[in-house]
């Protein structure tokens, strides 16, 4: 990553308007991988908010530390609206997973 960086600031003061906009990796050319490009633009900011917070909470450990419950009150909503938006968000971030 380091020397990557070292490249893109390079480029920048020899290039106006260089910029790096997706970074993906793959394990190589010994590894069956296929790595995806997810657009989160997709997602609506609410549905980020909603996906971060679960996340960050806990709620997608295994055992999970948050429940929806616990969720959707540090979100200030409801319950039924929390996982209305979670569905959606998965839905959207499902889709350009398995499309790919």
């Amino acid at each position: 990553m380091d020397a990557l960086r070292e490249i893109i600031v390079e480029l920048k003061t020899v290039f106006d308007g260089v910029s790096l906009r997706r970074l993906t990796q793959s394990g190589g050319p010994e590894t069956n991988s296929s790595p995806i490009y997810v657009n989160r633009d997709t997602l609506t900011s609410r549905q980020q908010e909603v996906l971060t917070t679960a996340h960050q909470m806990g709620y997608f450990e295994h055992p999970r530390t948050a429940n929806a419950t616990e969720v959707a009150k540090e979100l200030g909503i409801n319950r039924s609206t929390f996982t209305e938006h979670l569905s959606a968000a998965q839905s959207k971030l499902l889709d350009a997973i398995l499309d790919s």
